[in-house]
């Protein structure tokens, strides 16, 4: 029955424990009966949720990879491969820039072979192998920020990241070891729609910005000449040139994504349309961008044509390695864990300048040592970015494991949350130590994946079946880390031949591919509303049950929760104190601040029993509660036709 706060009360579990509240969006999911609980029920002992989660997986661990022998593992793979490793390529080349990111510590060579390390590992251990694994664009946003934070502090930038990624591994493990990622039920669809919107659009705003970057610099002309510059184009050609190759990505593969609402062709031929679109759409941009001859030419650095392509170290090696900004210091891929107090700036005896003015900000980190107090600011530092990552990881996990089956049911091999999230704790403490990145589950990718896997009736277009494996996420890790190493006749390794602009133009899909209203985010279909008549509102419930005003109102409140998200994370560059460095990376707190605000401050607003039963979920309106207390900022609207008080 309702409780209080209009989440739903189940009662003591068949081990004597009473259960967490399921809020109705988690009610639609997992069903009200004992088998769609899996994974989100509380269980006894010390790791219980963990060991669960694996002694109902180890029972479909088989077919795990006999479900994997199907067409639609080809083609969900191509189409994750290229989603994924592209737009973990456009952020390496995000988190390396000279002037926004961190100075070329690190790059693309760290986020691809993370993403390839962590993913294949856990496509074979983890309870939920679809979840799609890499650093994120919130995780470079955190990783940019920590670079802030040593430079403001003076302390070595590798060992720093190192002990932040060792507290945010400690703090993982426990929340997984004591069962407490069971509370994610506490958030509701308000926050789950608003979160996917959030981290779509630091997708397109990374992909937007990137290809904006690639226009010429006037600073670094050259009498009338642009001199050509690895970030930048060497004339305006160039770069109308990538804003075309970004456009081909981009609205390429949106217009054969959307090829299934056509009468193109047949069916089966326009399900494998949209299966490719986004292939199809990156090797067309390639071969667009290889049209011209001059365009190759990648010895010339003043070549007024050079379209910039993706760069990576000649051999395998850090991107810090040998580079001009590091007076051409080298260091190894361990970074270790030091307890001295050589590390800050101008103490450090060794052949790396450390004083203000070096060109060097990262420092040695094999040879210095680090302040033990900066070992207190780095569990400080974890604990937002833990936060982060408890919503990044279990939403990811909800959104693509929920209601994804046929007829909107979960997988059918069930809903594991706490293995997968022990296994990001490990990786996220000992990854940094070798330099490498965060990762965590991955929106919209998840979910993409999950889709593209799903079985459709042709003639109906049902879904009526998911193929959930562990092939297709492992060959499409494993390919990730390969392409790392491919060299090809011409020279550079295979990835090299990726201009910037389609990279771009992929991340940018991802972002808005994301946020589509038929991906089932309601805050999409609700912005697209409040510039419609509601003669042209949908005909569902959730759009007509209530008052257009207070829909209208209840899209404010989460429109405005985003925009704040954004104004904490942009916030870095509102001046140049401290104060507006350490803000920026407390922003996941505000998503924490949500859950108290839509169960406490929304209802002033809005009636609880509008919000239960027509806004904040997805399930049939039930019967009419009791009457509310009235408040004075409650709106005085009339009764739903469908519902009355």
């Amino acid at each position: 029955m309702p409780g209080w706060d209009g989440t739903v009360q189940d009662g003591p579990s068949k081990f004597g424990m009473k259960d967490s509240p399921v809020t109705p969006l988690l009610q639609t999911a997992i069903g009200t009966n004992a088998d769609k609980y899996q994974g989100l029920r509380p269980l006894p002992g010390l790791c219980g949720a963990v060991i669960d989660d694996y002694r109902r997986r180890s029972k479909v661990y088989v077919s795990d990879f006999t479900d994997g022998l199907h067409m639609k593992t080809l083609s969900s793979f191509l189409f994750m491969f290229f989603a994924t490793f592209a737009s973990t390529v456009a952020l390496g080349v995000v988190v390396d820039d000279r002037s926004k990111g961190t100075n070329k510590c690190m790059g693309v060579t760290e986020l691809v072979l993370a993403l390839a390390i962590a993913g294949c590992i856990h496509s074979l251990v983890a309870g939920c192998p679809m979840a799609v694994l890499r650093p994120t664009g919130p995780i470079t946003l955190f990783i940019i920020k920590l670079y802030g934070l040593s430079e403001n502090l003076k302390i070595d930038f590798f060992e720093w990241f190192a002990w932040v990624g060792l507290w945010v591994g400690v703090y993982m493990v426990l929340i997984a070891a004591f069962d407490l990622c069971r509370h994610i039920r506490l958030a509701t669809r308000y926050l789950h729609d608003m979160f996917a919107f959030f981290v779509c659009t630091i997708y397109i705003h990374d992909g937007i910005t990137g290809v904006a970057g690639l226009w010429p610099n006037p600073e670094k002309q050259l009498g009338d000449r642009v001199f050509w510059q690895d970030d930048n184009c060497a004339s305006y050609g160039c770069a109308y040139f990538s804003i075309i190759l970004f456009s081909i990505t981009l609205f390429g593969a949106l217009a054969l994504n959307a090829v299934t609402s056509t009468r193109l062709i047949n069916e089966f031929g326009r399900a494998l349309i949209k299966d490719y679109a986004l292939t199809i759409a990156v090797f067309v941009a390639i071969a667009v961008g290889y049209s011209s001859p001059s365009a190759q030419d990648r010895d010339s650095m003043d070549n007024e044509q050079y379209i910039p392509h993706i760069t990576l170290p000649k051999i395998f090696a850090p991107t810090f390695n040998g580079l001009p900004e590091h007076n051409y210091t080298e260091r190894s891929w361990w970074i270790g864990l030091s307890l001295g107090k050589s590390a800050l700036r101008g103490e450090y005896n060794g052949t790396v300048d450390h004083s203000a003015d070096s060109a060097d900000r990262c420092g040695m980190t094999n040879s210095c040592g680090f302040e033990p107090v900066a070992i207190f600011y780095a569990a400080i530092a974890a604990i937002p970015v833990t936060f982060w990552f408890y919503f990044d990881q279990l939403f990811s996990c909800l959104l693509h494991q929920i209601g994804m089956g046929p007829n909107g049911q979960n997988l059918s091999k069930g809903a594991y949350y706490h293995s997968s999230f022990l296994w990001m704790g490990l990786f996220n403490m000992f990854l940094p130590m070798f330099g490498l990145p965060f990762v965590t589950a991955s929106l919209p990718h998840s979910p993409q994946f999950v889709r593209a896997l799903q079985i459709r009736d042709e003639s109906t277009r049902r879904v009526t079946g998911v193929m959930d494996n562990r092939v297709a996420p492992f060959l499409m890790y494993l390919f990730c880390g390969l392409a790392l190493f491919i060299p090809t006749s011409a020279g550079p390794k295979l990835l090299e031949f990726i201009p910037k602009g389609v990279v771009y133009g992929i991340l940018t899909f991802v972002g808005v591919a994301g946020v589509l209203p038929e991906t089932g985010n309601q805050l999409s279909k609700r912005l697209l509303l409040l510039f419609s008549t509601p003669s042209e509102f949908p005909k569902d419930e959730i759009f007509t049950g209530v008052p257009t005003r207070t829909m209208h109102l209840y899209t404010f409140f989460q429109a405005s929760a985003l925009i704040i998200c954004w104004v904490i994370t942009l916030s870095s560059g509102f001046g140049s104190g401290q104060f507006w460095q350490y803000l920026g990376i407390f922003f996941p707190l505000w998503i924490v601040a949500l859950i108290p605000i839509r169960k406490k401050v929304i209802p002033m607003f809005i009636r609880e029993h509008e919000l239960r039963s027509y806004l904040d979920t997805e399930v049939s309106p039930p019967a009419p509660p009791a009457p509310l207390l009235q408040s004075p900022l409650l709106l005085q609207s009339p009764p739903s036709p469908s519902s009355s008080n």
